[in-house]
Order: structure tokens, then C-alpha cells, then sequence
């Protein structure tokens, strides 16, 4: 039962045997294989003799002339079973006796027990194993800390006795060897912070960040600075109300928000004898005018602001003056208002760049009145010009041209527009490196902070020095002016300013307050055109917080970073750390050294410690120290004679680690490795029972019973759609978690394996319910555990819809298939492959409604080539055909009643699920199967002969306490082939 028929004989042990005994050994004394060869003529060789060969079984070869030969110890094995179980011969056949039947399973018996004592103590030996995928990730995972799967588009594994980390399959293609080093790449990019974040942080927004403003052309801070006349309206025939308004925080105005040329204001204003507060909210409408709504609890009316006149017609104006010829005089007219409130300003004539002083500035409401001199046919002349302010912004009016004896000479009409502002000849606008402002406006940038605190504001600024000033900046938070700044320095110099923000989104703008052109005047430090330039704008906080520490994964391979001019000598040590942890065993001088040498060309080469670290990280996860598990014996200092040596504590660790983790070692596994401890087997069954405890033994519920019940197969299982039209990828998905929960609950809750053939309990959600036909009102899409009841039909992994499903044919159960998965995964006696050339059953809707499926699987069976396997998986799966392809319980296929009580190979009368549950709980091969498949999965190869002492030295002790799943787990881990290793045969020559 051990050695399966249908497995071929393990080369690995082929190798230790030869190192152990001859090739060829008579083993039992020659009375028993005379016994042995009396039996097999008398009952075998007509099917498995060297001309017919049934299940491609050559007993007559196996005898070898009266020597059978311990290599072929697994097909003896077989044969044992066969016999000891009343399979064979077949029924059809003349039946030996019971005493018979014993002595020719005796002398096998005594053949395989030679063999094993003639070996003495052989643990075997695993080849060095690959990681398979899930090995891989969940490494990754607990050594780096990434949130990645990288081996999910990895190839598949190749899958030996039923599990996919078995040794002699998991090889390493051109294909995953390009995968791997993608994937660590990916890993070293992820896990790594190549270069380190300042602190705190800083924000250096480039000058394209800046929203760039000319204040002449928005409502911005010049005119509302001023003092305005704002009327009121009020319903019902009420005069207006008529009060002044200054457009700064006062404590009569507050909440002021200016977004271009839309203005929302909360003011105080006297209603009705009564100081109300009043919300505004209006835009410009013309230059100097702004309208819009006002509102005070449930009264509102309409709002209007005039500016004085000051404020209204200062700025910059194209203009344009009609001759009476046809001719336009096109000019450019500029005002300022002066600090007691005058205007004054230039005109120029833009044909001959003719400049004038503009004198006399009156302005009036809406009208503007002003002279400027002229030379005209080498007279003085003024031209004096009157225009009004219309609801667009636009100035109209007339000039007229005044000799030194007030007499008119030529009149025309003029028009002035505020220019439209073209980015290359903005008054703010980018030059190169920095920010140009050239008459009043401002840069202002848009910044969130993360966090309230205090915030690090840093300039360069200098100024085009011109007039009797130096350039005044103003700093805004939020549109509020906080400083201002004399930029009394000509070359660009940085400064530094402390802002106090709230968490949230801020307005921070630097502006120009004090423009200054006059090329006219004599005086070299007053002429010219004084600028203002931004540069290297950088806002660096909260200040004041201790460094965030940086990603878990970073901290994993790099805890701290190294001080200035250690990086070599702190790369050695901290490489060293990983590639130990990476490589499950202390890493050795020389491998640091290769690696380190990574990070020295990389600090040779200008990169920074950290994408040096990620190069020597890359450099770990790809050498084959990380990627296999190496049980080395070459070169350990054994005697000559030494056949077998003890695995050492680091092994071990691997070993427990991978069997009930699927991961690597964790930190108290590799500090009971360094200090020796873990080779003493009450340390071993002590942290067994903690890692049983710890969340990641959910990998050996998803990895070994996935395996082993074959659950991992429903994502490939396709039900058709007609035919069972309920069923979809989601219940599939349910069906399986259904498995893996139960076999959890069995583990943790320390249950005996028997419960997992039959129990009360279960673990449903309100869709898997529905589809069992039990109470799901109480349910949801989260699942529960759930008392069975007591009429149930289910209970245990043979009655769970994942199961079911997947023993089944697209459109119909398979009695076949469950009989074999039974046979194979439950009791560990696989029947032998069908033979060539057998015919299909019967299908199709007429065939089905002519015969039940038990009827035509009946006549299948007719056949004599089918006959004797049949015979052994039929009924185990009609005792099973009371639930269809998809796990519904059902009481008649199609217009046929079921009828699911069956005769078994072994002559056992079974009656539906229950009574094969119960049968199969009795049955010792269960256990010993289940044993034997743990035993693989744990071991990374196959179950060979001569660990049959083992199994049964687990099977006896597990016995003593019910079979409980965590007791088998613990006398695996505890068992020789688990702690020990059989050498290498080159290791002694």
C-alpha cells in the first residue's frame, strides 16, 4: 500500500539502496520464497505472467529465478495489498483459502521485512527542492513584507504523487529563470527606497505651478484696497440704502474671497434702524462697477459697488484718437494714483514713441478729464480729452487740441480700452528661471497641506532696482496680505518665511505692490524701470515632527540608513542579515563579499546606497541558495562508513516551516536553530503546536488539503450550463471554501482525521445553503459554521458539493470517477489505468431515458477487460449517486429512482452516504492513507517500502489519542525521515 502500482520505482532510493546492499537480494530464507513462488503459480500467474501481463503487472519477472530484487519492492507492496484485501485474485476466479490467501501475504510480508532490516535505519533522501509557486510568494512575503504575488504568472508546477513541492519534478526552465529575475527586479524596486525622502517634506513646484496675475485686469488687491460706494436696494418701494465699503478685514467686513473677478464678502450695514449682517456675493461687471445679490436672513435685494474714481481708471489703457482726416493716432495711457489719492500717469503716442506727462487728472463718477502737452508745427499746444465710462469698461469721449490762447483748433473723437493681456507681453509673466513682474501683480500657487502645523517658506527674489524705492513684495496666505517684504538686493538672494497652515488646500501668492517707470528724469538713480524677480520656490513641513519611519519592507533589508562615509562597511552587515534570513542558514563570508561588491560598483558609479542595496537584494533572490532548499552532504566531515546523518537545526527549521507554513522560517525557528535547541524533539513537538496556532498554517490547509482532496480542480471545472444552469464561477468558489474551512476547523479545533469523513457540523453561506435545500434566512454572503441536522444526509468531505462536483461529468454524475477519487485520495489504492481501446458509455438524452445510469454502467461492465477494476469503483460511487453533478441531493435521475445500496469489492453490503461513511471510518487503510499522503506532502518525495515502520509507528501513536490531525502532524515532523537524511553514495568515495 505503500508502493503504488501505478508509480515507477524511485530513483533516488535506487541510489541509496546501491549504497547500502547488492542490487540483488533472496531476502527471506528459501522455504518462504518457495511459498511465495507456490502461491503465485497456484493463483496469479494466469493474469501476470510473462505472456499476459494484466495490468501490465509480470509477477513471473518480479521472481527473478527465486530472487526477487529489492528494487522492485513497491510492486511487491502492491501485490500484498491485493491479496491481504480479497481484490485477487478476482472474484471470477477459484478463490484461495484464507490460510492459503495468508501465507503467500507472509511471505511477502517477510521479503519486504528482509529488505527493510537489511537497510537498517533509511530515511531516504530528497532531491533539493525548488520553491513551487505558493513557496515562493508566501517566502516572499514574510521575508521582504511586499504586498506581491509575483510568481502568480509564473508557469505551473509540475505536480509528483499527487502534490506539486515534490523534489524530483520541481525543475528550473530558461522560461522561470527569466521570471525569477523579472520578478526580483519588481521585488528590490518595491521593497527598496532607492533615495531617501527629505525631511520634512518639501514641495518645489515648478514656475509653470503659478498662476500668474496682472492686477489691473482682475479685482484683485489695488482696487480693493480703496474705499467704494455700495448701494443696497430693498423690496416693497424702500429707498436703497447707501453706505461706503472698504474691501479689507475689518470689523464691519470679514470673510472676503476673491476668485478672479467674482467677490463673496460677509459686511454690517444698518437696515431699518438695526445693524445687520448681510452676505454679498457679485462680480465686475465694468471696470470700477461691481454687481450682484445681497441677502439678510429672509430679506435680499440687489447689490452695487462703485470705486472712486481713483481706483476705477488706474491701470493701463489702449487708446485710440480719430483725426478728422480718417486717421486713428493709436496710444497707450497709463494712470497711477498717487499716495494722496490724485491721478497721474503718461500718454504715448505708439507711431513716433512721443511721450507725455498727463496733468490735471479729474475723475468724476463715470467721467474722465485730463490734458496733456503737445508740440505741434513748433507750437505748445494741449490736448485736452473728456470721456465716460460705460457698463462694458470701455472709455468713449472727444478731444480737443487748445493753443496758448485757449483757441481750439481740431477736435476728434477718442476711445480707451483696457488692454487684453498676451502671455509674452504679460505684466507677470515666466522668464526662463524665474518669474518676471514687471508692473503690479502677483504669482500665486496653489499648495495642500497634508497636516496643520508650521510650514517653511523659501524664495529667491531680487529686483531691477529704478525711483527712490526699492521693490516691495507682498507675501499673501489665503488672499490676506501677512507681510511685506523691501527687496533691497540686486542679485538673487533666498529667504525664508514661517506660515502657520490649517490641513486643507491654501492660496500662497507673492506679488509685486510698487511698480516704477520713468526713463525722462535726469537723475540716474531714479530713472529707469524698477521689476521685481521670483525664483526657487520651495515649501518644506510640518516642521517640528520626527521622521515617519519608512516602509516595513525597506526597514526589513535596510534598518537604518548608514552614517556618511559606512555605507561599505554597513552593506556587509546588512546583506549579511538578509541573505542569512533569505537563505534559511547563516550566510558565509564569501557570499557577502560577491554580493556586497554589487553595492561598491554602485556607489563607485554615483548611485545612491539604496539602489545599490537593490541590486545586492536582487543578487539574493535570484542565487539558487534562495530559490531551492539545499541539503548539502558533500563535504561534511563523516565517517567513511556513514550512510545516514542528521539533518541540522537550520534543515529542520526549514523543513517544519515548509510543511506547515509553506513560507520560511520565522524569527523564533531561526533563533532555536542558532542556539541548537531545535534538534531536541520536545523543542520540535512544542513549536509544531505554535506554528499549528499561527494564522500561516492556513497555507497547509490550502496546500495540503487542496492537494490531496483535490479542491484546487474546481477552478477548472466547467458544469454545463443546460444542464445545470445554477451553477457559476461564485458557487464554485463557496463549494471550495466550504472544504478548506471544514479542514481547518478540524485542525485548529484539534479534531480526530476520522471527522473528516463524518461529522455534524459544516460551514455554509446563505447561497450554499440555498443549494444544499437547508435553512439559509440566517445567513449571508459571509460564512458560518452550521450544525447539521440530525436527518442530514451531509457531514464530512464525501458529501461536500466541492467534491462532488469535481468527481463528476459535465452533464451527469460519474459513479467511475468517485469510486477512483475514493479509492485513490481516501483509501490510497489507486486501480491500475484502463486498458487500451475500452468503449465509452452510452450517452445521450434517448440512451438516458431507455436505462438508469446504474443499468448501463451495468452492462459496461460486461466487458471482461473492464470487469475487475469496475467491480471495486462502481458501487463506492453509487452509494454516492443519491447527489448530482453539482452536489444537490436528489431522489431520482431523470424518471428513474435511485437506488444507492451496493455490494463492495470487499463483499461489504453499503446503503447510500451514511452507511459508506461509516464503513470507510473503520477502515484502517483510511488512516494509513491519509498518513502516507501527509507523510509525502511533508517530505517532498514519495512513500517507499521501507518507511512502512514509520507510517506504522505514526499510524499506532496517532491511535492512542482518537487519530487527532494535529498528532499525526506532530509524529511526522517527529519521524526519522523527517529529521534525517540518507548520504549522498559519492559523498564517501
Amino acid at each position: 500500500m505503500l508502493r503504488k502500482l501505478s508509480f515507477p520505482p524511485c530513483l533516488t532510493f535506487v541510489l541509496a539502496a546501491s549504497a547500502l546492499t547488492p542490487a540483488i537480494l533472496s531476502g527471506a530464507d528459501g522455504a518462504e520464497v518457495e511459498k511465495l513462488e507456490g502461491f503465485l503459480q497456484a493463483h496469479c500467474y494466469d493474469c501476470h505472467d510473462a505472456d499476459v501481463q494484466k495490468a501490465e503487472l509480470n509477477l513471473e519477472a518480479l521472481m527473478h529465478g527465486g530472487s526477487p530484487e529489492m528494487s522492485d519492492a513497491g510492486k511487491w507492496e502492491t501485490a500484498l495489498d491485493m491479496i491481504v484485501k480479497g481484490e485477487m485474485p478476482p472474484k471470477k476466479k477459484t478463490q484461495p483459502s484464507q490460510a492459503e490467501r495468508d501465507l503467500g501475504a507472509a511471505a511477502i510480508e517477510e521479503l519486504l521485512a528482509t529488505w527493510t532490516e537489511s537497510l537498517g535505519e533509511n530515511p531516504g533522501r530528497v532531491t533539493a527542492r525548488r520553491l513551487n509557486r505558493e513557496e515562493y510568494n508566501n517566502t516572499i512575503r514574510d521575508l521582504v513584507g511586499v504586498d506581491f504575488r509575483p510568481a502568480e504568472d509564473f508557469p505551473r508546477d509540475e505536480v509528483g504523487y499527487g502534490f506539486d513541492n515534490i523534489g524530483d519534478v520541481l525543475s528550473l526552465s530558461p522560461v522561470l529563470m527569466e521570471k525569477y529575475l523579472d520578478a526580483a527586479e519588481q521585488i528590490a524596486e518595491k521593497a527598496i527606497v532607492a533615495e531617501i525622502p527629505e525631511w520634512p517634506p518639501v514641495h518645489r513646484p515648478t514656475l509653470g505651478d503659478f498662476q500668474l496675475l496682472s492686477w489691473e485686469s482682475q479685482l484683485l488687491k489695488l482696487p480693493l484696497a480703496e474705499t467704494w460706494v455700495a448701494t443696497y436696494s430693498q423690496p416693497s418701494g424702500k429707498p436703497p440704502i447707501t453706505a461706503p465699503l472698504t474691501f479689507t478685514p475689518s470689523p464691519t467686513v470679514s470673510e472676503i474671497n476673491v476668485e478672479g473677478k467674482r467677490v463673496r464678502f460677509v459686511t454690517s450695514i444698518e437696515i431699518n434702524g438695526t445693524s445687520r449682517d448681510v452676505s454679498v456675493t457679485a462680480e465686475e461687471r465694468a471696470t470700477g462697477r461691481i454687481l450682484g445679490q445681497w441677502i439678510s436672513g429672509a430679506e435680499s435685494g440687489v447689490f452695487e459697488a462703485k470705486a472712486q474714481p481713483g481706483p476705477a481708471f488706474a491701470g493701463s489703457w489702449d487708446a485710440v484718437a480719430s483725426l478728422p482726416d480718417g486717421r486713428d493716432i493709436k496710444q497707450e495711457l497709463t494712470l497711477t494714483v498717487r499716495d494722496d489719492g490724485a491721478l497721474i500717469g503718461r500718454i504715448v503716442s505708439l507711431a513716433d514713441d512721443r511721450r507725455s506727462d498727463v496733468d490735471e487728472v479729474v475723475a468724476e463718477n463715470d467721467t474722465l478729464r485730463f490734458n496733456y502737452g503737445i508740440q505741434f508745427e513748433n507750437n505748445a499746444m494741449d490736448v485736452k480729452v473728456q470721456a465716460s465710462l460705460d457698463n462694458n469698461g470701455t472709455l468713449y469721449g472727444n478731444w480737443v487740441l487748445v493753443g496758448s490762447d485757449q483757441t481750439e483748433t481740431a477736435t476728434g473723437s477718442w476711445k480707451a480700452e483696457r488692454p487684453e493681456p498676451k502671455d509674452e507681453e504679460s505684466n507677470v509673466r515666466l522668464m526662463g528661471r524665474a518669474i518676471g513682474m514687471f508692473r503690479e501683480g502677483e504669482a500665486r500657487l496653489e499648495f495642500e497641506a497634508d497636516r496643520p502645523g508650521e510650514y517653511r517658506l523659501s524664495f529667491t527674489s531680487y529686483q531691477d532696482k529704478a525711483g527712490p524705492e526699492n521693490a516691495l513684495m507682498g507675501l499673501y496666505l489665503d488672499g490676506q496680505e501677512i507681510e511685506r517684504i523691501d527687496i533691497d538686493w540686486e542679485k538673487p538672494l533666498t529667504q525664508s518665511r514661517t506660515l502657520t497652515l490649517s490641513q486643507g488646500k491654501h492660496s500662497i501668492g507673492l506679488a509685486y505692490l510698487n511698480n516704477y517707470v520713468d526713463n525722462r528724469i535726469s537723475d540716474r538713480k531714479l530713472r529707469g524701470d524698477r521689476n521685481l524677480f521670483v525664483r526657487e520656490v520651495e515649501i518644506a513641513g510640518p516642521l517640528g515632527l520626527p521622521r515617519p519611519p519608512l516602509p516595513d519592507p525597506h526597514r526589513r533589508i535596510i534598518p537604518h540608513q548608514p552614517e556618511p562615509g559606512t555605507e561599505r562597511e554597513t552593506a556587509r552587515k546588512f546583506i549579511g542579515e538578509f541573505a542569512s534570513r533569505a537563505y534559511r542558514r547563516p550566510a558565509t563570508k564569501d557570499e557577502i563579499e560577491r554580493i556586497a561588491s554589487l553595492v561598491d560598483s554602485a556607489l563607485e558609479e554615483g548611485e545612491s546606497f539604496g539602489e545599490g542595496m537593490r541590486l545586492a537584494c536582487q543578487a539574493v533572490l535570484v542565487s539558487p541558495h534562495f530559490l531551492f532548499r539545499w541539503e548539502l552532504d558533500s563535504g561534511r566531515q563523516v565517517p567513511a562508513d556513514q550512510l545516514i546523518r542528521n539533518l541540522n537545526a537550520y534543515e529542520i527549521a526549514s523543513r517544519l516551516s515548509y510543511f506547515l507554513w509553506s513560507s520560511m522560517p520565522d524569527d523564533e525557528l531561526f533563533s532555536r536553530a542558532m542556539d541548537g535547541s531545535l534538534q531536541d524533539s520536545s523543542v520540535i513537538r512544542s513549536q509544531v503546536q505554535r506554528m499549528l496556532s499561527d494564522e500561516r498554517s492556513e497555507a497547509l490547509v490550502r496546500n495540503f488539503a487542496g492537494q490531496w482532496l483535490q479542491i484546487r480542480n474546481l477552478g477548472t471545472v466547467e458544469p454545463d450550463p443546460t444542464t445545470f444552469p445554477e451553477f457559476d464561477p461564485e458557487l464554485g468558489a463557496s463549494m471550495a471554501e466550504e472544504t478548506y474551512l471544514f479542514f481547518n476547523a478540524v485542525l485548529r479545533e484539534d479534531r480526530s482525521v476520522l471527522e473528516l469523513l463524518d461529522t455534524d457540523f459544516t460551514f455554509l453561506n446563505k447561497r450554499l445553503a440555498a443549494h444544499y435545500g437547508l435553512e439559509s434566512e440566517n445567513l449571508g454572503d459571509a460564512f458560518q459554521r452550521v450544525s447539521l441536522p440530525e436527518d442530514s444526509p451531509r457531514g464530512g468531505v464525501l458529501t461536500q458539493a466541492s467534491i462532488l462536483t469535481i468527481t463528476s461529468n459535465p452533464r451527469r454524475t460519474s459513479p467511475v470517477t468517485r469510486g477512483k477519487w475514493v479509492l485513490e485520495q481516501i483509501l490510497g489504492t489507486p486501480p491500475p489505468p484502463p486498458p487500451p481501446n475500452v468503449p465509452q458509455l452510452a450517452e445521450g438524452k434517448e440512451i438516458a431515458a431507455e436505462a438508469s445510469l446504474r443499468e448501463r454502467m451495468r452492462i459496461h461492465r460486461d466487458n471482461p477487460d473492464c470487469a475487475g477494476c469496475h467491480a471495486k469503483m462502481d458501487p463506492i460511487g453509487f452509494a454516492l449517486e443519491n447527489f448530482d453533478g453539482i452536489g444537490r441531493w436528489r431522489d431520482f435521475d431523470g424518471t428513474f429512482p435511485i437506488d444507492s445500496a451496493v455490494t463492495l469489492g470487499d463483499g461489504s453490503n453499503v446503503s447510500g452516504s451514511d452507511s459508506l461513511k461509516s464503513l470507510l471510518k473503520d477502515k484502517e487503510g483510511y488512516v494509513n492513507s491519509f498518513i502516507e499522503k501527509m507523510l509525502t506532502f511533508a517530505l517532498g518525495r514519495g512513500v517507499e517500502f521501507y518507511d512502512r515502520p514509520v507510517v506504522k509507528t505514526i499510524q499506532d501513536s496517532s491511535a492512542e489519542t482518537g487519530f487527532k490531525l494535529s498528532t499525526i502532524v506532530t509524529e511526522i515532523a517527529c519521524s526519522a525521515p523527517f529529521l534525517k537524511r540518507a548520504l549522498e553514495k559519492e559523498s564517501h568515495e
